[in-house]
């Protein structure tokens, strides 16, 4: 049906109350609940240890990690010690613990022997500990596991879109969460390595999409004016998701306790059954005007509002919706411009997660504090968030899109260009570029919302994403250019983020159009009426 009708039986049930308030405080924790999927972070992150020194130390544990006289017993590099070797020894007894005396004179360093016992320089518990992955050999364990997450984001993103678009926003969301929640606990009780994999793969082959079906329920459920506060809101408190894991993982002695504090509480989601009503748009694009009278009967009934028959009648009015699922979808794909469109989205998705997450990983390396180091780098978002907000209804969607990618492209490119010592140049333009990155991801996913009707909304969404997902498999590698040259990851991102911003300039504008119903609307988004007018008669002439 037309948005207009939506609108304005929406306008007399009360646009913004009680209702609404509690419906967007749930999808705020539903969107807080989503980040706690970057906890693999710091259970599989490698961490710094030594060989245990025994003829020198009563316990692994109560040992220091580099004292004074360890260069005498074990082989340094980059004013670190090495892993997992040590001196060779004349002595041969030095294998049991206290059975020769700590003494320089017997160690061979022209010989390097591999250990068995280590020390660790900080107390906390990984699956490093838990599940004896060590050495260089076996580094392959903790780097593989971010691969299975990311994969499992893939695998998610391409089912969600159609359970989402056939049964509905609300139950993806519930779905998700819930089979989140009990995977995650899961996880925590992982006997060994394969099953902690495989735990981690199927979290976010679940949770991947919670975000998204969030997302998607807050923009349909909210205004044209309103959709901006509502993706910064979500924004934020992702942000705010993201500081409580790097918060959650500094202060839990084990990541087995982590993962037990972040997702027993996913457990609240079984509330939204009753908390969160699904919908309206996709209640219509069903032709579901029973249960959509129902949802505005309630949110007048929670906002006090009075509001006549008649009004709720208009629901039953029909002007041309687009049926949700399969068929809306191809109805879609099968329009030369919405496929155009849809390519091209996913293309501006790879950059945008390409320029991201890479400058995100860049930036862990800030500090020794991994915790401060990761929390630091979320929080860098923040101004970002900030400024879409302000500069989104100002200078619109597609001009947005391009400063934000121009920007962050054109920062990288400098900070490559910087001479090395003035290192708080290239510090203040580095975090531009994350800032600037922050902004162009967080409009695209409004942008992506806008521009693609509802039967086909949350199915192109996740088809976005999902390709999206390619650029952060590829962001991690980017670091290896730097061993042919030291310019060539940052002169890579910001050609990625020159190239893109400018083709987003070929989006149509979006700021304050309602939300298209039908793929007509989606084609005709953006344009003027008289433009619209020119080209129906050329088609007819």
């Amino acid at each position: 049906m037309g948005e207009d009708v939506v609108d304005k039986v929406l306008e007399r049930a009360g646009r913004w109350g009680k209702f609404q308030l509690r419906v967007f405080v749930c999808l705020l924790l539903a969107t807080l609940f989503s980040s706690f999927s970057l906890s693999y972070i710091f259970t599989a992150r490698d961490i710094k240890y030594r060989c245990y020194i025994p003829e020198c130390e009563k316990s692994p544990w109560d040992s220091s990690y580099n004292p004074d006289w360890l260069q005498e017993f074990v082989p340094f590099q980059d004013k670190s010690p090495s892993r997992c070797l040590r001196y060779g020894s004349a002595n041969t007894s030095i294998s049991r613990l206290g059975s020769s005396t700590c003494s320089k004179e017997s160690i061979l360093k022209n010989v390097t022997v591999t250990c068995d016992e280590f020390v660790y320089q900080k107390k906390e518990i990984t699956i490093v500990h838990d599940f004896n992955i060590r050495c260089s050999e076996n580094l392959w364990k903790l780097t593989i596991i971010g691969t299975l997450s990311v994969t499992g984001e893939l695998v998610c993103l391409s089912y969600t879109g159609f359970v989402s678009d056939i049964y509905g926003r609300k139950t993806l969301l519930i779905l998700s969460m819930l089979l989140s929640t009990m995977v995650g606990l899961l996880r925590s009780f992982s006997p060994n390595y394969y099953a902690y994999a495989i735990f981690e793969f199927l979290d976010t082959a679940f949770s991947g999409c919670t975000y998204g079906a969030a997302f998607v329920l807050a923009m349909e459920m909210l205004e044209s004016k309103h959709r901006t506060l509502g993706n910064f809101a979500l924004s934020c408190i992702y942000a705010f998701g993201s500081v409580l894991v790097g918060l959650a993982a500094w202060f839990s002695p084990s990541w087995r306790i982590m993962l037990r504090i972040l997702y027993t509480p996913g457990f609240i989601s079984i509330l939204f059954i009753w908390a969160i009503p699904e919908s309206l748009r996709w209640l219509l694009s069903k032709s579901n005007t029973k249960e959509a009278k129902k949802v505005i009967s309630q949110i007048a009934s929670e906002n006090n509002r009075e509001i006549m028959f008649s009004s709720i009648s208009l629901l039953g009015v029909r002007t041309g919706v687009d049926p949700a699922g399969p068929s809306g979808f191809f109805d879609s794909i099968r329009n030369r411009t919405l496929f155009v469109r849809m390519v091209h989205c996913s293309f501006t998705w790879i950059c945008c997660t390409f320029l991201y997450f890479g400058l995100t990983i860049h930036s862990t390396a800030m500090s020794e504090n991994v915790y401060l180091s990761f929390i630091f780098a979320v929080m860098v978002e923040v101004p970002g968030y900030i400024i879409y907000y302000y500069g989104n209804e100002k200078i619109g969607r597609r001009w947005m899109m391009f400063f934000s990618l121009i920007s962050a492209g054109l920062s990288c490119i400098a900070v490559g260009i910087v001479a090395e010592d003035l290192e708080l140049v290239k510090l203040a333009l580095f975090l531009w570029g994350k800032c600037s990155s922050t902004v162009a991801f967080t409009v695209l996913f409004s942008y992506t919302t806008e521009i693609f009707p509802t039967c086909s909304r949350h199915t192109m969404f996740s088809i976005c994403s999902m390709f999206g997902r390619f650029g952060s498999m590829l962001a991690p590698q980017i670091p290896l250019l730097a061993r042919i040259s030291r310019l060539l990851p940052l002169l890579t991102f910001g050609g990625i983020g020159c190239i893109s911003g400018t083709l987003a300039l070929l989006f149509p504008e979006t700021l304050n159009c309602k939300l298209p119903d039908t793929v007509e609307q989606a084609v005709n988004i953006g344009k003027k009426i008289e433009k619209i007018k020119e080209e129906e008669e050329e088609a007819l002439s």
